[in-house]
């Protein structure tokens, strides 16, 4: 009887450690997957901005440039995170930094006394409303068209000389699934 009960409790014990085992790989193999996709999406996100064809168009970036800014100041939607600082170059002044979300896409914006830029957009919703022949999901013989330009890279960089103001168009399968923007502000 005490060999039976000796004999039953080692399985159980040895079945608890093996499936704790089994329950640790999982985690474990979670865990890796997440960083192996998580680096793939960097990988993928340098390719991208490596691979890229400019479009120098002065006139339509400061247009575009002029739309998000109203954008920003007349969609509703947005939810608003601000935040107040001290001016680096003038202790007199107050900077204010917003940052608007709607879903996934992000617009962060900077103001003083008397001045008002968008600072940075990272755009992923087609229903952001940003211009209304070039948005999130439509097609890239569109911009083509619009630009009049052909484009030769699933990455478009659009903006002055420069490139101190410049917008990003990302392509995934002749579609655009993201639009990025870096404006200067000293």
């Amino acid at each position: 009887m005490k060999k039976q009960l000796t004999f039953l409790i080692g399985i159980s014990i040895c079945f608890v450690s093996c499936n704790f085992s089994e329950k640790e790989k999982k985690t474990e193999t979670k865990i890796t997957e997440s960083i192996v996709e998580e680096k793939n999406k960097k990988i993928v996100e340098e390719q991208r901005k490596e691979n890229y064809q400019f479009v120098e168009n002065d006139s339509i970036a400061h247009f575009w440039q002029s739309e998000l800014k109203s954008l920003t100041k007349n969609f509703a939607d947005f939810k608003i995170k601000t935040k107040i600082k001290q001016n680096d170059h003038d202790e007199t002044q107050t900077d204010t930094i917003k940052t608007l979300t709607y879903d996934k896409s992000v617009i962060e914006v900077y103001s003083t006394d008397g001045f008002y830029a968008v600072w940075s957009a990272n755009i992923k919703n087609s229903e952001l409303p940003i211009w209304s022949y070039v948005k999130v999901g439509m097609k890239k013989y569109q911009l083509e068209k619009t630009l009049a330009n052909r484009l030769k890279s699933d990455t478009i960089r659009l903006g002055n000389l420069e490139q101190t103001s410049v917008f990003e168009f990302y392509f995934s399968d002749g579609e655009l699934d993201q639009v990025k923007f870096e404006g200067y502000v000293d």
